[in-house]
């Protein structure tokens, strides 16, 4: 699994971090999701899925490997397996 979230999407509301604290924290200044955790431990699996889903704005994205394939550098094998991400993540324009 990997993670990511659009800082320009995100505004602040904490869902995230409040879910999941081991992966997002919030920036001091200006609230935004901050990951610390971009390939959480499978423990945190669910947490994190479940704040994809909660994220009022869908700043959040997950990227899951297939049963049984560790994921690389080059991330070969990924896939997003939900419809609730930002449409630039499912589309590949985020950076």
């Amino acid at each position: 699994m990997k993670v990511s979230v659009d800082t320009d999407r995100c505004v602040g509301s904490g869902q995230c971090s409040r879910t999941v604290p081991q992966v997002f924290d919030q920036d001091d200044e200006d609230g935004t999701s901050v990951l610390l955790l971009p390939q959480p431990p499978p423990e945190l699996h669910a947490g994190v899925r479940l704040a994809v889903d909660i994220c009022p704005v869908r700043a959040l994205a997950v990227v899951e490997s297939p049963v049984g394939l560790e994921p690389d550098s080059t991330g070969s094998g990924d896939h997003v397996t939900s419809q609730s991400y930002p449409p630039s993540v499912r589309e590949g324009t985020a950076p």
